[in-house]
Order: structure tokens, then sequence, then C-alpha cells
């Protein structure tokens, strides 16, 4: 990763999936969590369908959890947490999802739509910022930096 950001334009679903597998190697001996933003519909649970399948977890089974918040499922060496915070308007809220464990826990997380904890952040993940460029074109911002991955 130059810079500790990486800045990445796919033209479909299945490029979006692509770039979502590439990036589990830097989860390896760093940290494991994710944080995304963006729209809706810019291609965050696209993403993670993905990771997921780099994990060995069917990308079928992977939905968007914002009615249940959060999921669990299980890889081939590793679980994989996928929270949506859509629903979301109150930090005690989150944090009664056990966040701090789950955050320190051995699983890989994926937040979407973290920017609604931003004040429970922590300092140390993959910040992962969705953007559309035109029809299923997007452009994804990936930053070690809380903060430095929207583009602005």
């Amino acid at each position: 990763m130059c810079c500790g950001k990486i800045e990445k334009k796919t033209g479909s679903p299945e490029e979006t999936k692509s770039f979502g597998r590439s990036l589990l190697s830097l989860l390896k001996g760093g940290s494991r969590n994710l944080f995304l933003t963006g729209d809706l519909g810019s291609g965050k649970t696209t993403f993670l369908k993905g990771l997921a399948s780099g994990l060995g977890i069917d990308e079928k089974e992977v939905l968007s959890p914002t009615f249940q918040i959060l999921r669990r499922y299980r890889g081939r060496d590793t679980e994989l947490v996928h929270i949506d915070l859509y629903r979301i308007s109150d930090k005690r809220e989150i944090l009664h999802l056990g966040w701090n464990d789950i955050l320190s826990g051995e699983s890989v997380t994926a937040v979407e739509w973290a920017d609604r904890a931003a004040p429970i952040l922590p300092d140390e993940g993959l910040f992962i910022n969705f953007g559309y460029i035109s029809g299923s074109r997007r452009i994804i911002r990936v930053s070690q930096v809380k903060g430095d991955a929207s583009g602005s």
C-alpha cells in the first residue's frame, strides 16, 4: 500500500468483488478490522462478498445485515463478523453490540456505515470509502489512517 493509501476504480460488480479478495493480504499481520463508508448501493456489500469469498465463505451467503445489524460467517481459517450500522443512531446502541470485544477479537470484522460510529472508531484498521463514478463504475479509496479514505 503506497503511502498508506490505495485508490481503485472498478467497472463492474465482479471487479469490486475481486478488489475485496485482493485486500485480504493487508489483513495479515495487522488489524483485521475494515470500516466501510459510502452511499446506498455504492458497492460496500458487493466488496464484502469478494472478501468473504477469499476467506472461504460462499459469497451467496453474504447479505447486507441491515435488519439484523450483525451477521457471522465461518470461513476456512477465520470468522467474518459483518456489522451494518445503517439503522443505528446512538453510539450506546453500537457499544451494546459488544463493539470493543468484537473489534479486539480474532475475527475479521467489516463494519458498513462506519461513519455512524465515527467517535468510537479505533485508530487502526482499513478505512474504505465507496463512491459512484457512473453506472456500475465505482471508485474505492482505502487508507490505514482514520478519516483519510474519503478522498476529500
